[in-house]
């Protein structure tokens, strides 16, 4: 499927979404998320709009693997709560 949106537009919108994935599960301003995520993109050397793609990805569990999934996953575990997500797939698991 073509895509007609301007590429920053897309940019922005995973922006705005990732920034809204943090300020949900942190509960911090837009101001503090975008500057965590400002703060990981220089530590990790992957751009600002690459993180939030990823991150989006993440949160709204996208399955298989996809760019950056390893670094957004230690970055963000915590707040995705994605230990919890692990122990209960195990446990469903296990009771299948």
């Amino acid at each position: 499927m073509q895509n007609f949106l301007p590429q920053n537009t897309i940019d922005r919108t995973a922006l705005d979404t990732a920034i809204g994935v943090l300020v949900g599960r942190r509960h911090c301003s837009p101001r503090a998320a975008f500057n965590e995520l400002a703060q990981a993109a220089g530590r990790t050397g992957i751009g600002v709009n690459a993180l939030s793609s990823a991150l989006v990805a993440l949160a709204s569990g996208a399955p298989g693997g996809f760019e950056y999934r390893a670094q957004v996953e230690e970055l963000w575990a915590d707040a995705l709560g994605l230990a919890e997500r692990r122990a209960a797939d195990v446990g469903r698991a296990r009771a299948g």
